[in-house]
């Protein structure tokens, strides 16, 4: 659900018998997740005779049709070395063209402890924390810090914006330590970001529970009444019983008040006014100050895009959506048993480096309240480099999308001066030399430079040679570094527009996502686009868009694009989301799906590029493959969307049909296909017999792509298909199951 601004009893029967048995938390460092080779054996064949889950075993054929590809200039292995004797974390796998993955995140290399005393009555938490850090006025190093369990309440006031930084600023260059808070509660109070932990190299932080707790987050509300001529709508919340009252409210969504969570059919009724910290609509009660405490507060808020709420539907209420609770730059950084809950903004968020791994990790929200972070994400990586895990965590009831792994693009505009398109950046080239331009991120001498066309088709690489500022204050979107390649890009190219990235300092690659559940995270689970990725064995429920999204956005300036990844194992469940073809007010939910957005405007019903039979879309990702995964739905309609890309296998996969649909006929196939080649199903997949008889594509998704609609029609009986835009689909006979 990101905006401008921007089953499920087993899983805890599961951790709780977990936490019974003392093994909720086990030693993490010197964990090493198996090649391909030693992953859960798949329930059918051919998958489950593969020694390792790669297009060699699957169908070689693939290999041969691979399309030039950033990928292919990007190292899948860490640059890090793996030292077993220092309990380093480390992942190797193979990823679908036979390519062996290494991802490693070091530990802490440490030879002494540290017990914090006791807080004195004349310290303040602030200095506390700060004085932990120092011996003799020396930054320690090589040491385990451990903090009395207890409360700690970082008293800055509400609206004090922590004096412009964060609620606690960890001493930065932290090297070799680990923080242990041994259970510790760390209460943060000023409207601001919370945990710094910058430049950071071989770190540590566990055991800590983080939270707003002295604030209200969000409040479920009535509409009211909606005045359609006037632009409003009146929202009636109940009293607030705790915390200073919210001065903006940041953003409305529709709430499925009997389940207690996001409305899953209706999520396209939203409203998004600012963050509620700097800006947004005013929180204005229409009752008597006196009888807020008593009756609650009505407040007349301003209709805000289509579709609108309507008289009697429940909505949540967020107050803000801001900052992030835990924000980290540097290398080799894992977090180990935290807890987050209200947070106002992103839960975990790392800009730039190498290394990150969030484990045994829990965000969620607080007893009584209806959501457990407001923000954009819950984990958001953007631009680092690579080595990036996530395992063993529950993430859920957020804002808005739970895991993201993004690169930054850049548009390069052939037009002077350019036209931003919000929120990414559109430049123009350098204009004094055909192999200059315009870079508003990092770089450094040496890097690798992707080149795309207008339309996202790779092109080449170029290597930077050098890298200048024009001012001092670089780098910047209105002060960029110039930088200088080894050959010029085509005028061709800069006659109609490109695009590019930095592929050293920020392709993201190389991650793990593995024994995570994910519940009632708004929007997407995972938001994929960087290469050479595992998601294995993970549980999504509750999202309201996508749970896996594979893409690369035009409009939001993110890449590259998935590519050289393996989704297996999985459960996916989409149970309750009342179908996916869009609808006004919501549908359009996919467990997976595979697509490009374009620039703004969206051309199409959908954020979704599509072609035609003579300009199909480019196949901007690549490489995946998708095997023993179970799909749940009580809905005949289509969970996977497969689009935008090249060289895709499905093995061994369930496809299950539930509750009362699975006695009716089938209305929709359970794939849709468009702007894509090579394509493989093998005959190991399985489907509810219920859903395949009698199936048609007269309510396909596909339809409502593009005005008028495209031709769609029926592809090896398990799809729908824009077949003028797609190539070499290959479908075995399936295994079909009552």
């Amino acid at each position: 659900m990101r905006r401008p601004l921007r089953s499920v009893l087993l899983f805890g029967l599961f951790y709780s018998a977990l936490q019974a048995s003392g093994q909720a938390n086990p030693p993490i460092y010197g964990e090493i997740i198996p090649a391909s080779s030693g992953l859960p054996q798949l329930a059918h064949a051919p998958a489950a005779t593969c020694s390792q889950l790669t297009f060699a075993c699957l169908y070689p054929a693939f290999l041969k049709d691979e399309i030039p590809a950033y990928w292919q200039y990007v190292s899948p292995t860490s640059p890090a070395n793996y030292d077993k004797a220092a309990n380093d974390y480390l992942s190797q796998f193979t990823s679908p063209s036979g390519i062996d993955v290494r991802v490693v995140v070091k530990s802490p290399v440490t030879t002494t402890e540290y017990d914090v005393p006791p807080i004195s009555p004349t310290e303040t938490v602030n200095q506390y924390f700060h004085n932990a850090f120092y011996d003799d006025g020396k930054l320690r190093t090589k040491t385990v810090i451990i903090f009395p369990k207890s409360t700690y309440n970082f008293a800055w006031g509400v609206y004090s914006n922590c004096n412009g930084s964060f609620n606690w600023n960890l001493p930065v260059g932290l090297t070799d330590v680990v923080i242990d808070g041994q259970g510790s509660k760390i209460v943060f109070s000023g409207l601001c970001n919370g945990v710094s932990v910058w430049n950071a190299q071989r770190v540590v932080l566990k055991n800590f529970h983080f939270s707003w707790s002295n604030l209200k987050m969000a409040a479920v509300g009535t509409v009211t009444a909606v005045d359609l001529a006037a632009g409003t709508y009146a929202v009636h919340i109940d009293p607030i019983t705790f915390g200073p009252s919210p001065k903006f409210i940041a953003s409305v969504f529709a709430w499925d008040r009997a389940n207690d969570h996001v409305d899953l059919i209706h999520w396209r009724q939203d409203a998004f006014y600012g963050d509620g910290v700097t800006g947004g609509t005013a929180v204005e009660c229409e009752e008597p100050k006196e009888l807020q405490k008593t009756s609650g507060c009505t407040m007349t808020l301003n209709l805000e895009g289509s579709p609108y709420f309507s008289e009697g539907q429940s909505v949540v209420l967020h107050f803000y959506n801001y900052g992030s609770a835990i924000a980290v730059n540097g290398e080799d950084v894992t977090f180990d048993n935290l807890s987050l809950d209200n947070i106002i903004g992103t839960g975990f968020a790392m800009w730039g480096g190498r290394g990150i791994r969030v484990t045994h990790s829990t965000l969620t929200r607080m007893q009584g309240e209806p959501v457990g972070i407001a923000g954009n994400a819950s984990g958001e990586f953007g631009s680092v480099s690579g080595d990036v895990v996530f395992d063993h965590n529950f993430f859920g009831y957020s804002g808005d999308d739970g895991y993201q792994l993004n690169w930054n693009i850049v548009q390069y505009s052939p037009k002077q001066p350019p036209v931003p398109i919000y929120p990414s950046q559109l430049m123009p080239v350098y204009v004094s030399a055909s192999n200059q331009i315009a870079w508003p991120y990092l770089a450094q001498v040496g890097d690798t430079f992707v080149v795309y066309d207008y339309a996202l088709n790779y092109q080449y690489v170029r290597k930077v040679n050098a890298v200048n500022c024009l001012s001092g204050s670089c780098p910047s979107t209105t002060d960029p570094y110039i930088l200088t390649f080894d050959q010029p890009i085509d005028a061709g190219l800069v006659a109609k527009g490109f695009a590019g990235g930095d592929l050293t300092q920020f392709a993201g690659a190389r991650y793990v996502v593995s024994n995570n559940d994910f519940q009632y995270t708004a929007g997407r689970a995972l938001i994929l686009q960087t290469p050479f990725g595992l998601v294995n064995n993970n549980h999504f429920v509750g999202q309201t868009t996508r749970q896996i999204y594979l893409m690369t956005s035009e409009y939001w300036g993110e890449g590259g694009s998935a590519e050289e990844l393996t989704i297996s194992n999985n459960t996916f469940d989409a149970t309750g989301h009342g179908g996916t073809a869009p609808t006004s007010t919501g549908g359009d939910f996919l467990p997976i799906d595979i697509a490009a957005e374009p620039a703004s405007p969206y051309r199409n019903f959908g954020p979704e590029v599509t072609g035609s039979e003579n300009h199909v879309a480019a196949s901007v990702n690549q490489n995946v493959i998708v095997a023993g995964n179970t799909f749940i739905t009580d809905n005949i309609t289509a969970v996977v969307n497969l689009s935008s890309a090249n060289g895709i296998v499905f093995s061994g996969n369930s496809f299950f049909l539930n509750g009362s649909a699975a006695a009716a006929a089938s209305d929709q196939y359970p794939i849709s296909l468009h702007d894509i080649s090579n394509v493989y199903f093998d005959s190991a997949n399985s489907f509810s017999q219920s859903w395949l008889n009698g199936a048609s594509c007269q309510e396909s998704r596909l339809l409502q792509l593009t005005r008028p609609a495209p031709v769609v029609s029926v592809d090896g009986s398990l799809a729908c298909a824009i077949a003028d835009t797609t190539s070499n689909i290959i479908v075995a006979h399936p295994t079909v199951v009552p």
